[in-house]
């Protein structure tokens, strides 16, 4: 008897769990009554011992994290995909699952390698990762945003909080998209000022799956 593509997503979600390689999920595509929630994101963190997952509810001004148990959120999520959400994305140290269900025909399951090789850290309260580094962004230096010593430059500290809450977004969108890994693509930013999220989203755009593409920064002044 053939196992229900949705069933077999929780069972891989279930089993990593259990074995640790639990990485990520996202929930995505989005149809239910609360017009402001965007995306549902799913990660492993352990509160007083006890192992949970943490489900960040993605509105389009703010985020709601809340944790579950591992039962309680496997219940949840069962709820969830397929009724009010379109798509979940499973990423474990072992593989990675697209489920998706399409109006007026059956669910598809994609199954594909794994993208990840470690579980992530599960402490509830994880230092802050910065999207763009000034560590691996020679860019920051040549705009001013970093000084010569490596660090953020006086006055530049709003700056570079919004360059990296603009990529971000950026990527969120781009997991909205579902654009192909490797296509050719042309970033235009009308209005670019002095160039900062055009070499942010540049540089992001390099270092996450599109090496070909470029950019171009148009300004009047």
């Amino acid at each position: 008897m053939a196992v229900e593509p949705k069933d077999k997503l929780l069972s891989n979600l279930r089993a990593a769990l259990a074995d640790g390689s639990f990485v990520k999920l996202t929930l995505s595509g989005y149809r239910g009554r609360d017009r402001s929630l965007k995306n549902v994101f799913i990660r492993p963190v352990e509160l007083r011992g006890a192992a949970q997952l943490q489900f960040t509810y993605r509105h389009a001004t703010n985020d709601i994290a809340k944790n579950f148990s591992h039962d309680d959120a496997l219940l949840l999520l069962d709820e969830l995909i397929g009724a009010d959400f379109r798509t979940a994305d499973l990423f474990t140290t072992a593989r990675a699952m697209q489920l998706e269900f399409r109006e007026g025909k059956a669910a598809r399951l994609i199954e594909g390698k794994a993208q990840h090789r470690e579980a992530p850290v599960k402490a509830h309260d994880q230092p802050k990762q910065r999207a763009v580094s000034v560590a691996t962004a020679p860019w920051l230096h040549a705009l001013g945003v970093t000084a010569p010593d490596g660090k953020v430059a006086k006055g530049m500290e709003a700056k570079f909080r919004q360059i990296n809450r603009f990529v971000e977004l950026l990527s969120h969108l781009f997991t909205d998209a579902r654009l192909a890994a490797n296509r050719p693509l042309t970033l235009v930013d009308m209005g670019s000022g002095k160039g900062y999220l055009t070499f942010a989203a540049f540089d992001w755009l390099h270092r996450s799956g599109w090496p070909a593409a470029s950019s171009r920064g148009i300004e009047a002044r």
